[in-house]
């Protein structure tokens, strides 16, 4: 991917430092070890930037462009591509179905719910001594959790029969050359935001490579790219590489009509 862009690195970088400094300053705040900003403008690499290192120690790595961060919740825009690419080709009519007639789960908690409940934290699941149970109606109200992603990434599986990681290599990461993204499995000099060598981390469990755990790597330069990618509506270096009805679903507000305006959108 150092192809993409690195041939065509603006003059201009310095009109990036006012930007810099801000995201330096943050870093400092808030103590975090590392910080990095891409910017790309036009399909152009306009500003690259690194600061800090791998961890507190002094003599850990320095971050630069091969370094990769847990990317933590921003993976969820990568399951939404792939549940809009399934609209796409078919296999799901439209996100007002019930997901139970997608996916294979039988808990008596997850009737009424539906695809568009789980993408917009709308379906009152709560999970309770390893059983999921309802807070509050589908489309009632509005609760941030992981348990509604847990569905849609078992129907991916379920509906491709492949997990959510392998069906986003073979549909998107190949595709574009994205080699710096993925879920990791083991500790490597690369990643940062790295406990593979603290087993009981509150980040959750980081051993498997299917897709449904907090532990995908992303690279600035990538994740770059991956946000280009969207403001493109799906064309890469000019060339029209995924429809652009799947970025016009996935940056559109989904949000059931019912909900209460005060409530996130």
């Amino acid at each position: 991917m150092a192809e993409f862009i690195a041939a065509e690195i603006s003059n201009s970088m310095g009109e990036f430092n006012e930007l810099n400094s801000y995201v330096l300053d943050i870093q400092k705040q808030i103590k975090c070890t590392a910080a990095a900003v891409f910017v790309i403008q036009d399909d152009r690499l306009v500003n690259e930037w690194y600061s800090g290192r791998h961890s507190e120690s002094a003599s850990s790595r320095a971050v630069d462009a091969r370094t990769q961060f847990n990317v933590a919740s921003v993976r969820k825009t990568y399951l939404a591509f792939a549940i809009s690419l399934l609209i796409e080709k078919g296999l799901i009519r439209r996100i007002d179905d019930d997901i139970s007639s997608y996916a294979n789960v039988a808990a008596e908690a997850v009737k009424g719910i539906t695809i568009r409940h789980c993408l917009t934290h709308t379906h009152g699941l709560e999970l309770q001594e390893g059983e999921l149970t309802r807070s509050f109606l589908p489309g009632e109200n509005w609760a941030y959790n992981n348990n509604g992603i847990a569905l849609l990434t078992e129907m991916v599986r379920d509906l491709t029969g492949k997990p959510l990681a392998e069906f986003l290599q073979k549909e998107l990461f190949a595709p574009i050359g994205l080699a710096e993204t993925g879920w990791r499995t083991e500790c490597h000099e690369h990643l940062i935001y790295n406990y593979y060598q603290d087993k009981n981390n509150w980040v959750g469990p980081n051993d498997s490579p299917a897709g449904e755990q907090s532990n995908l790597f992303v690279s600035a330069r990538e994740l770059a790219i991956w946000g280009n990618l969207h403001l493109n509506q799906g064309k890469f270096r000019g060339e029209q590489v995924f429809p652009q009805s799947i970025f016009d679903r996935i940056t559109s507000i989904q949000t059931p009509a019912a909900l209460a305006p005060h409530l996130p959108r």
